[in-house]
């Protein structure tokens, strides 16, 4: 898409991130995603995952369950 506009896209995106790191919280020395919105922003894309619901901690728990090992995460 950048392409076909023609756009300098500049990726703040950071893997791990939750979706307090893209108002609030600083993520490492990275500041709130939003900062990186200027005035001469034209076009934002947001993305939210899994990270704050823990989806890839929950899938290894409930593998590790499934597997019938034990000692798994809750």
């Amino acid at each position: 898409m950048a392409r076909e506009i023609g756009a300098d896209l500049t990726d703040v995106s950071c893997s791990g991130a939750t979706t307090g790191h893209v108002l609030r919280v600083h993520q490492g020395t990275r500041p709130p995603q939003i900062q990186a919105v200027t005035p001469d922003t034209r076009l934002v894309t947001v993305t939210i995952g899994g990270n704050d619901v823990n989806y890839l901690g929950s899938i290894n728990a409930y593998s590790c369950r499934a597997s019938g090992t034990s000692g798994c995460p809750t």
